[in-house]
């Protein structure tokens, strides 16, 4: 029998409140174990990980039915797991899609890092429905990564309440496939940003903290390191680094409850 456990990815630390992104995680004995995704019934997202060998753990990341491309907090949280069950300070997660390598710093913080390939992005002009959306506070530079179900990126200008923007929910469907990142410096300062995160056309009206989002900010902005709040109603803290044609996303866990799956 699995057990079940639950972790929140990307949570603040001291005087900044975030309760990041919930991720059950169901740890196998092999991958024999894993059951239908129709069998779990859970709300929030949810992995299956067992162990390949000493530095190596098999994953795969759902939301309801579905498998999850790249799911940055459910990559964290089975990080933070097996870091600390095998008490290593590195590992690989071997997921259908790529190989990310995790690893947690030496320091008393325990922040976990995921390494990702660098994407980069395409700048656009700047799509005539997005004045529909935010008619009031327009955004200054637009820019998409991958394919027509990838991202659209929106930037403002520096110090704009991205909390005020007014979440799009079903509408965003009607102009694109595309999930929406919304995002701005804080002002004066280059390597701190917030955003904000919508993908109704695939069930998430807004994430509460977005890790896959983080890796397209961190190529985005280019700064060698950067901080990020994301403003969902939940927060979410995150850092990335750029190290040559790699992207790394960092944050911080804590294990909620442990169950029998």
């Amino acid at each position: 029998m699995a057990n079940r456990i639950k972790i929140s990815a990307f949570i603040g630390r001291n005087a900044l409140k975030a309760t990041g992104n919930a991720c059950y995680v169901d740890v196998l004995s092999s991958a024999q174990e894993a059951a239908a995704p129709a069998a779990h019934n859970l709300a929030s997202t949810y992995c299956q990980t067992h162990r390949l060998d000493s530095e190596q753990v098999s994953l795969q990341c759902f939301s309801g039915l579905y498998p999850i491309r790249c799911c940055g907090h459910g990559l964290l949280s089975a990080a933070h797991y097996w870091l600390h069950e095998t008490q290593s300070t590195h590992l690989s997660l071997v997921t259908s899609e790529s190989m990310v390598k995790a690893y947690t710093d030496t320091d008393l913080s325990h922040k976990v890092w995921l390494q990702f390939t660098r994407l980069h992005h395409h700048p656009i002009t700047m799509p005539p429905w997005v004045a529909q959306l935010y008619p009031k506070q327009s955004p200054i530079k637009a820019v998409t990564y991958g394919d027509e179900q990838g991202y659209l990126l929106l930037q403002w200008p520096d110090g704009t309440d991205i909390g005020e923007l007014t979440a799009p929910a079903e509408q965003l469907g009607l102009f694109t496939r595309r999930a929406l990142i919304c995002t701005a410096r804080v002002s004066h300062h280059v390597s701190s940003i917030v955003y904000r995160y919508f993908a109704p056309q695939y069930g998430v009206n807004e994430d509460a903290a977005t890790g896959s989002a983080m890796r397209l900010l961190v190529d985005f902005f280019q700064q060698p390191e950067l901080q990020a709040v994301q403003l969902s109603q939940q927060r979410g803290l995150l850092f990335g680094r750029l190290v040559g044609d790699r992207v790394e996303v960092g944050g911080y866990c804590q294990t909620e409850a442990v169950d029998a799956a």
